[in-house]
């Protein structure tokens, strides 16, 4: 199935009939909360984080504008969050680095991630506090960790939400006066 909803190109601005079964099923929350009823190991995480890592990268379809697609993608985020394994961490950081390259392409995008707080718990914007630890990170986790942060950082020039955020709720402006 993952496979044919990379592929299905939709008609005009419609959803595909693949694309339109995944919402209309919640079958992406409906994986991951399987995955949680199951021992939720690492590997599972990596699996998950690949297959949305292929999902953003090469569908021809606007995948993260639909609600069953990233709330579950923000959980599983979420469930990254703290401690994980080098391979975890890689995995995440690759994806974060191509949704933060998705939102600098298509800012519009950025506006779905701040309304899905409510599911991310304490962080107003997971994507840009999950990236903070990896910055000092040498080798190439740390690079894409930078790069997605530069994406944001070039947005918060002309979205004063980013430019709030990041001044109000992150260490990059230890005196709330950048």
């Amino acid at each position: 199935m993952l496979f044919l909803l990379i592929e299905e190109q939709a008609k005009d601005a419609s959803m595909g009939p693949i694309l339109e079964f995944v919402v209309s099923e919640n079958i992406m929350e409906k994986l991951f909360l399987w995955s949680l009823r199951r021992e939720f190991t690492d590997e599972t995480k990596i699996e998950q984080l690949k297959m949305y890592e292929m999902l953003v990268t090469q569908s021809h379809q606007p995948l993260l504008h639909h609600k069953p697609i990233l709330k579950p993608l923000m959980m599983l985020l979420s469930s990254c969050s703290g401690t994980a394994t080098p391979t975890v961490e890689t995995e995440l950081v690759v994806l974060l680095n191509q949704l933060c390259s998705i939102i600098a392409k298509d800012p519009s995008i950025l506006e779905l991630f701040f309304h899905t707080s409510e599911d991310q718990g304490a962080a107003n914007f997971l994507i840009f506090s999950l990236l903070i630890p990896f910055i000092h990170r040498e080798g190439t986790v740390g690079q894409q960790a930078r790069d997605a942060l530069l994406f944001i950082m070039s947005l918060s020039a002309e979205n004063k939400v980013v430019a709030n955020h990041i001044a109000e709720n992150t260490y990059f402006c230890p005196f709330n006066k950048c």
